[in-house]
């Protein structure tokens, strides 16, 4: 009889503990499913706002520039190499570049191209590498969007955002580098006079600050968009 009572009374522990174990599963499940947006539309719509601002305001103050001088010849080797390295990095295509050459309002004009393809990019991306290619994190939160609902699908994509870079701050000034080599590349592109290292070293010096806005702001939108909103997709375009 005491065999039996101790067997039962293990059997009866052993129920509450898986017991308590799944009420603590589907406690998690809740907190995971029913967890709502943090952030207004109205803030991330506000975020966009400035962000265009300052790409156009950051365009017009660099190629209004005076210690610009975009009077080289056209299609100097200089100006070639700048052209490939931007139509290779997806910034601007090679057509959309021809002509350019010494027009200071189509130096404006390729810069406002370039700065927003560089926000939109990384607006969007999945991993802060801007050169890594987002066809696997995509194509998978793609796979999950089509099998769960918005719940599950916006919880994981914030999730993968938060954490695959161990945070945005810790790549800002990796950000704003590349940022950096892609403008001094457009003003190459449009005939700016000087080595490329004499140019970047001028965007460095006369235009960190701006440029750097224009990568918050980027970030800002990314964080709010892909890691703060979970009931729905936000892009910029």
């Amino acid at each position: 009889l005491e065999r039996a009572l101790a067997q039962a009374d293990a059997k009866r522990r052993q129920a509450e503990a898986m017991y308590a174990a799944r009420l603590g599963d589907i406690r998690a499940a809740e907190v995971f499913l029913d967890k709502v947006d943090d952030i207004a539309d109205s803030d991330v719509v506000r975020t966009v706002e400035l962000l265009n601002g300052q790409i156009f305001q950051v365009a017009a103050i660099v190629s209004d520039d005076l210690a610009l001088d975009c009077s080289a010849p056209a299609h100097t080797a200089i100006a070639e190499a700048a052209c490939g390295r931007l139509e290779q990095g997806g910034w601007c295509s090679r057509g959309a570049l021809e002509g350019l050459q010494g027009d200071g309002d189509f130096v404006l004009l390729a810069l406002q191209t370039t700065l927003v393809a560089f926000a939109t990019r990384l607006g969007n991306s999945w991993d802060l590498d801007l050169r890594a290619d987002p066809g696997r994190p995509e194509e998978l939160y793609q796979r999950i969007r089509a099998q769960e609902p918005q719940s599950v699908a916006g919880r994981w994509r914030a999730l993968y955002r938060t954490h695959i870079n161990g945070g945005a701050g810790d790549q800002t000034s990796a950000l704003l580098a590349s940022l950096s080599k892609v403008v001094a590349d457009v003003l190459l592109a449009c005939g700016a006079t000087g080595t490329p290292d004499d140019v970047l070293a001028l965007v460095h010096r006369e235009f960190e600050s701006e440029l750097g806005e224009v990568v918050g702001y980027a970030l800002e939108f990314r964080s709010k968009a892909g890691e703060r909103v979970v009931s729905r997709d936000l892009r910029v375009f």
